[in-house]
């Protein structure tokens, strides 16, 4: 092996654990708070931050009472381990799983939601299981922006479809009829 190679691999470090319960001692400016976010006893973080004091060999907090003060020491550590924190927590974001579902934004007129939509909402979550649906209604047939949403449902005319293709926000908007149109006139027993 090469000696320069383990001479730049080799670190000397604290245990995470040590790192951790001061960095959050420290933020939060709090043993407690510390605590609670860690998930660990108030104990267990005391321990720790005494615990990195003594492998580094310098006081890091002021104990008084109930508050929780940083040395000279303490107050020079914190933004470099803050900033390391920082660094890991983005580089796992860029490599992790995503942990979110896919989402299909829809959105529609209240009542095709409620008489068309809505009733098969169910049937369409059990076929595809990994999407979650989004639903909003809006009141005006056209007043909305579509590019906020994945897929909207309008009741409209061909020359209603024209007028609004050619406005500036509706460029590249894909439209397509999907429910054939049935007009049926309804009156009350007594007028007919």
């Amino acid at each position: 092996m090469n000696s320069t190679h383990a001479k730049t691999t080799t670190r000397r470090l604290p245990p995470l654990n040590m790192l951790r319960a001061f960095e959050a001692a420290a933020r939060c400016e709090s043993v407690t708070l510390a605590a609670q976010e860690l998930h660990v006893t108030q104990s267990a973080v005391s321990h720790q931050i005494k615990a990195l004091e003594t492998w580094l060999g310098v006081p890091l907090v002021q104990r008084s009472g109930r508050g929780l003060g940083l040395t000279a020491e303490g107050a020079a550590y914190l933004p470099s381990l803050r900033s390391a924190f920082d660094l890991v927590a983005q580089a796992t974001a860029r490599i992790a799983q995503p942990t979110r579902r896919n989402t299909l934004s829809v959105n529609s007129m209240a009542s095709l939601s409620a008489q068309w939509l809505i009733p098969r909402l169910a049937a369409f979550c059990a076929e595809v299981p990994d999407v979650d649906v989004q639903l909003s209604t809006t009141v005006k047939a056209f007043d909305f922006d579509p590019a906020a949403f994945d897929v909207s449902i309008r009741c409209m005319y061909d020359i209603e479809r024209a007028e609004l293709l050619r406005k500036d926000k509706w460029q590249g908007v894909q439209m397509e009829a999907f429910l054939p149109e049935s007009l049926t006139p309804l009156c009350s027993p007594q007028l007919a």
